[in-house]
């Protein structure tokens, strides 16, 4: 009787460890980025902790004029690259961590000309 109940307690606790973190973002267009969609990207956090390991789930969400156009999860130390289209355009994301202490950064292009830069932060 004794081990069903602390399994029990146990799932109970570590399910309820679980937490997800938003991030504010800013974009900052380019001088001549002249007629690029507007452009703004969220990011969430998953938290999980495990017995073993503690596991992390970056997700992006990016919006083009105010409409959902791609949402996918990044690589746990925040880097990687997208590529997609919306409408007839083109959109290229490289993210990177610059060092342990910064925040995420992405480099937007689209169409194959720089549009601006994504920072996250608290």
């Amino acid at each position: 009787m004794f081990k069903p109940i602390l399994f029990v307690l146990v799932v109970s606790l570590l399910a309820g460890c679980a937490s997800t973190r938003k991030w504010e973002s800013s974009y900052e267009e380019y001088k001549n980025s002249v007629e690029m969609p507007e452009i703004e990207v969220r990011m969430t956090t998953d938290h999980f902790p495990g017995i073993v390991r503690t596991t992390w789930q970056h997700n992006i969400q990016v919006f083009v004029d105010n409409s959902l156009a791609l949402q996918t999860p990044i690589h746990e130390d925040y880097s990687g690259s997208l590529l997609f289209f919306y409408e007839q355009d083109r959109f290229e994301m490289e993210c990177v961590k610059p060092n342990f202490y910064s925040f995420s950064e992405c480099e937007v292009q689209v169409n194959g000309r720089r549009a601006g830069k994504v920072s996250f932060g608290n």
